[in-house]
């Protein structure tokens, strides 16, 4: 692209990755952006793929000139170029509702693109980049990650399908996208450590019963009304710092499949919280007899429930893994 369209004057900030809107041009404020050779190639070879774009346009910006490509209903690239006329950054932008997966191609795709007409190292970095992701997505974390090099800094942002940004610019991203924290590795749990993590599960379940059991017997019922704080402040200790980058959930149980087969020993600590609560609640005075009457079947109830759940922990973690896998696939409960 040879000529450059005119300049809209844009009086509006950009803040981190979000959207643009160039409004109507001031006739007083349109001129011409001069720039360098390689951001007219980076221009050219892009229109060149992209013929059927839905049109360009060129405004200025907080200190850069933007050049932006439909390419698609939800998809545009904006080339962001500084006052020097050189390239600042390229921003693929992926909006609109899309089913995830078909978005998360499409971004993907225009990207691997992009970096190929910039510099032909840059794919196989966004390849890279693209595994990482999906194992963040597997993990249940936000898919962002950021990778940079001699040349370019890339940011690829897949963690709201209504929102996706590829990111890849020519200095530090930190102005742009501001501070950034990776995502933790993700470590497996192997067999053996989720063994051993319910092993130990059921060994606290068994201790903590009896010290209820017994404050119940001896009428010491502050003891009942204090378990329940234990209880959220030990299911809120992050089993490892994947569970620690969790928002919801109670973070002390691996999340990770292969400790799914003593899923069941979670709702078995679980129920002895309720059973607590139960009994607590069971020792209530002063009360109408249909209360009084109701709080006794609920007793019993939690009673027998925090039994069986405890049982079949106690089974599951004295089997080997292999047959716990095999007890967990076929129970029709947990």
């Amino acid at each position: 692209m040879n000529k450059m369209l005119p300049i809209l004057f844009l009086a509006v900030a950009l803040c981190g990755c979000s959207k643009t809107e160039p409004v109507s041009p001031t006739p007083e404020k349109e001129s011409k952006a001069q720039v360098s050779a390689q951001v007219k190639q980076i221009l050219g070879s892009l229109s060149n793929i992209y013929k059927k774009t839905e049109g360009s346009q060129v405004y200025p910006l907080e200190g850069w000139y933007v050049s932006e490509l439909k390419i698609t209903p939800n998809q545009s690239i904006q080339v962001f170029v500084d006052q020097t006329g050189n390239l600042h950054h390229i921003f693929v932008k992926q909006r609109g509702e899309q089913e995830y997966d078909t978005a998360r191609t499409d971004l993907i795709r225009t990207c691997r693109v992009v970096g190929s007409v910039i510099d032909a190292k840059l794919p196989p970095l966004v390849d890279q980049m693209d595994q990482k992701l999906k194992s963040y997505e597997d993990g249940g974390v936000s898919a962002q990650t950021v990778l940079s090099q001699e040349k370019y800094s890339l940011m690829i942002d897949i963690s709201r399908y209504q929102v996706m940004d590829c990111l890849i610019a020519t200095g530090d991203l930190k102005p742009i996208i501001g501070d950034f924290i990776e995502p933790p590795t993700l470590v497996r749990v192997t067999p053996q450590e989720a063994v051993e993590f319910a092993k130990t599960l059921y060994q606290k379940i068994d201790d903590d019963e009896k010290i209820i059991r017994k404050a119940f017997e001896a009428g010491q019922y502050q003891v009942l009304i204090q378990y329940e704080q234990h209880f959220l402040k030990f299911t809120d200790q992050p089993y490892s710092e994947r569970e620690a980058a969790m928002k919801f959930g109670q973070r002390y149980f691996p999340q990770d499949p292969v400790a799914e087969p003593y899923f069941i020993c979670d709702r078995a600590l679980s129920e002895l919280n309720s059973l607590a609560s139960a009994m607590f609640n069971s020792t209530k005075t002063d009360i109408a007899y249909e209360d009084a009457a109701f709080y006794v079947r609920n007793l019993r109830n939690k009673n027998q429930l925090f039994k069986e759940s405890k049982e079949m922990c106690r089974q599951r973690v004295n089997l080997s893994y292999e047959q716990a896998v095999e007890v967990y696939e076929n129970s029709e409960s947990i």
